[in-house]
């Protein structure tokens, strides 16, 4: 292969992802916090993120979708819906952080690919994400014995237990 074009940035890339079309990428950069945390280790694991969205024909950025809550240890995954139309930013993030859900969910922010704007915004439950599935119609992603249809906003499939991780 050859290099067709090299994107600079200053900031470390943590997670990218290619439209079905191959015409745009999404980035994500993680910004490391530039303090040290020395009564709270944990503290120092969570990264600023954020995601820009590059048109490869053109050679440009299109979009900034602007900074997400602060990810732990880069932990998330970006990925374009079936059709291309919405681009899915998954985050296990400090707002998944509360005595109520116990650390154990993260945030699905779903962002119109033309405009930038965020279309939709849900909870869903597991932090580690194993398996990411495109089919023709779905977007679907796994996590623990559950695969989330993140189009429809829902849990697809749930293990009984007897199957453990996907």
């Amino acid at each position: 292969g050859k290099l067709v074009r090299r994107i600079r940035s200053e900031q470390p890339l943590a997670h990218i992802a290619l439209s079905p079309d191959e015409q745009t990428l999404a980035l994500q950069y993680a910004i490391p916090n530039v303090w040290k945390n020395e009564q709270d280790f944990a503290a120092d694991w969570f990264y600023k993120t954020r995601v820009e969205l590059y048109d490869l024909k053109a050679g440009r950025f299109t979009h900034k979708l602007g900074e997400l809550p602060q990810n732990y240890a880069g932990n998330g995954l970006m990925l374009f819906s079936a059709d291309g139309k919405t681009l899915f930013a998954v985050s296990y993030s400090k707002e998944n952080l509360s005595k109520e859900n116990k650390g154990d969910q993260s945030t699905v922010r779903g962002f119109d690919v033309a405009t930038g704007a965020l279309k939709s915004k849900t909870t869903i439950d597991g932090a580690g994400y194993r398996t990411i599935l495109n089919s023709d119609d779905k977007t679907l992603i796994t996590t623990g014995g559950m695969i989330w249809d993140l189009d429809k906003e829902r849990v697809h499939f749930s293990s009984k237990g007897a199957l453990g991780y996907i």
